[in-house]
């Protein structure tokens, strides 16, 4: 099933199988590709700089000592970013161009995400379309899909949990409850400004919700999530983040940034 698919009611899955639904379906595809030869084009040409080379050495440690590296460091990114790229590393090479392959991946996988949230959220294709290709365009996310840092996993994962909102509000279930919990939780791992992403969607949810409660603004709105639902996958996800916060409680008082002199 398509990011197309998965954007639309089951009511319309049947319009989407018509002529027009597969010729949208071969754009967004077309975007896809075009995205990701825009973020592939000579990947592996460009140095190592700055704060790709401290995660290089950061990701070069062994586990247990990655993790001390950044406890001491005081380092602003949580461990699990800096897990995953070891990861990458350690399964596909340390060629430049492996470094980066990562981010390009997530930066594709958002233009899909885009097209998909585009299509839930205006019933529009050509929205859908537009929106596909700003975010394959966008200088911005282009260059963050070329280096080895993890806003272009933060980008995409933060495109994730609004679907995977949507999904849940639509269908509550324990698959998508489980989904929205994964979301949260990862896209706080690659940033911890993702704290600010998920306080901003539960002001969202609760607007919502008691937007659909007022019978003036009732009718043609979509159905809000469950209050009580969305109030425990908070829980979990808190619980879940609690304890690596605990660890590096000294980042938020002795980050001093690169130039500190701390390396």
């Amino acid at each position: 099933m398509t990011p197309h698919d998965l954007a639309l009611s089951p009511r319309d899955r049947s319009d989407s199988r018509t002529g027009s639904g597969a010729r949208n379906r071969m754009i967004c595809m077309f975007i896809v590709l075009i995205a990701f030869g825009m973020r592939v084009y000579r990947l592996g040409e460009v140095p190592l700089g700055g704060d790709e080379g401290f995660i290089y050495s950061l990701a070069s440690r062994d586990y247990p000592g990655l993790l001390v590296e950044i406890i001491r460091l005081g380092e602003p990114q949580p461990a699990a970013s800096f897990v995953l790229e070891k990861a990458w590393l350690d399964l596909g090479g340390r060629s430049e161009f492996n470094l980066r392959m990562l981010n390009v991946s997530f930066g594709v996988v958002a233009v899909a995400l885009a097209y998909a949230l585009g299509l839930k959220l205006t019933r529009s294709r050509a929205a859908a379309i537009v929106a596909a290709i700003l975010v394959a365009t966008n200088p911005f996310g282009l260059d963050h899909s070329r280096e080895y840092r993890t806003y272009a996993i933060l980008a995409c994962l933060a495109l994730a949990c609004l679907a995977a909102l949507l999904a849940y509000a639509r269908t509550p279930s324990k698959i998508t409850f489980l989904g929205l919990v994964v979301c949260e939780w990862a896209v706080i791992q690659a940033h911890y400004v993702a704290g600010f992403l998920v306080a901003a969607l539960s002001l969202a949810v609760l607007a919502w919700w008691l937007a659909a409660r007022i019978p003036s603004l009732r009718p043609g709105m979509p159905r809000p999530p469950n209050l009580g639902g969305w109030v425990l996958a908070q829980m979990v996800v808190a619980a879940l983040t609690l304890p690596w916060l605990i660890l590096a409680s000294g980042t938020a008082t002795t980050y001093g940034g690169t130039g500190s002199g701390k390396l």
